[in-house]
């Protein structure tokens, strides 16, 4: 056999042992899994290492919407106390808050860290 044939043999197995572990249901894979372990300790470790050295961490802490701020127009009916600001939430598309002017931008990270969840 050259070279090239086998590597084209074991590409050719490589495909069809991925065909086979695609077609496993969950339940499946993790037995599979397990008798891996009980046969090849050494290699499922190794693999396991390198899941939990690359895999992607979740965030711990929860993420700000983003809420932009508008100011608002003083003749608008739908502003109870006249001017201000409107803060609205491109992820919340029914949230809007009024705003009156001369709060800072504590009170208005506040606003936000609320709406997001962040804070009760």
């Amino acid at each position: 056999m050259t070279p090239a044939e086998a590597n084209h043999t074991r590409r050719e197995a490589a495909l069809g042992r991925a065909r086979r572990i695609d077609a496993l249901d969950p339940g499946q894979l993790a037995n599979f899994i397990h008798r891996m372990a009980a046969i090849v300790p050494a290699d499922v470790d190794r693999v396991l290492d390198e899941f939990d050295a690359n895999a992607p961490k979740p965030r711990a802490e929860k993420q700000l919407h983003p809420v932009t701020i508008y100011s608002a127009d003083p003749e608008s009916p739908e502003l109870p106390d006249g001017g201000g600001f409107i803060m609205y939430c491109r992820l919340c598309p029914d949230y809007h808050q009024h705003i009156h002017d001369g709060q800072g931008l504590p009170d208005l990270n506040q606003l936000a860290a609320r709406h997001s969840g962040i804070v009760p």
